[in-house]
């Protein structure tokens, strides 16, 4: 007891102190408790307590609902999309040559006009100094019941070649 009344003043300096550095830990607590009261107000778009974050969560949980549904038509759309333009003109081939030796130039040509089933039309044009003429020729699945020349089985093959899948579909 008496070591006690000896150092009082020590052990005063020594208390003062302490409490002085947890009073400074206290401030510096309180401060970071009003920083996440700050934050968690921002994030409940300026509301307080735990039924705004309940409502802000059930909001939330609404708005994915209504994305889903909307992604769902989306995705639909974009099927039925796929299935209408696979019957429209996908890709085009073009073969020029020189039909008749005593012309000068590539002027006759072959154009392979193909949907996403091969299906569609080579058209031939054969350029010659006195006349010229125009074949068409039905296609379907990339043949002709029709006789082909190579020119236009050359067109019908850039056209096929030209042919990419769905990216969409690779998924």
């Amino acid at each position: 007891m008496e070591t006690i009344l000896l150092n009082s003043g020590a052990l005063l300096v020594a208390l003062i102190a302490a409490n002085v550095i947890l009073a400074g830990l206290l401030l510096y607590g309180l401060a970071g408790v009003g920083r996440a009261r700050r934050e968690l107000s921002a994030l409940l778009g300026g509301g307080r307590g735990r039924s705004d974050m309940y409502e802000l969560l059930i909001g939330y949980r609404d708005e994915v609902r209504g994305i889903r549904a909307d992604l769902g038509a989306l995705q639909r759309w974009r099927e039925e999309l796929t299935r209408d333009l696979s019957g429209y003109v996908q890709k085009v081939g073009v073969v020029r040559f020189n039909a008749f030796e005593d012309t000068g130039s590539d002027l006759s040509f072959a154009v392979a006009i193909l949907d996403a089933q091969l299906n569609g039309v080579v058209i031939s044009s054969l350029y010659g100094r006195e006349e010229s003429r125009v074949y068409a020729k039905p296609v379907e699945a990339g043949g002709s019941r029709y006789l082909l020349t190579d020119e236009e089985r050359r067109a019908i093959e850039e056209a096929r070649r030209k042919m990419k899948q769905n990216p969409l579909e690779e998924k």
